[in-house]
């Protein structure tokens, strides 16, 4: 059983192995808002079950972050996945990361607080 996860789908693109928990961090950068954009935008239809529906809605994010979410993020964040660079721009990236989480949980408060 690999522990790798998308580290070997992406060995590909990276020049230098990258560390697993920092390709978890990207896919939860480019997950979180792919799922919950998706919840905002597809309301599950009356005549499908749930659980067909999380097929449904689980597909759709494993397609757009498989295909199109995480290649682009990692293109981003490259040399961070890497490495490279100094402390500060590791320190710097990562804090991004970070922030980019908060403002978009922060995001997503606001809007489900005015849907619902």
């Amino acid at each position: 059983m690999s522990t790798e996860g998308y580290s070997r789908w992406l060995k590909q693109k990276l020049s230098q192995p990258s560390p697993v928990w920092k390709i978890n961090l990207l896919v939860l950068l480019v997950l979180y808002p792919t799922v919950m954009g998706l919840n905002l935008l597809l309301h599950k239809p009356d005549l499908i079950d749930f659980p067909t529906w999380m097929l449904f809605s689980n597909f759709c994010s494993v397609a757009i972050t498989g295909w199109f979410a995480v290649p682009w993020v990692s293109g981003i964040y490259q040399r961070w996945l890497e490495g490279q660079g100094t402390k500060k721009e590791q320190s710097l990236a990562l804090a991004s990361i970070i922030l980019a989480l908060l403002l978009l949980l922060q995001f997503f408060r606001v809007i489900f607080s005015q849907v619902g």
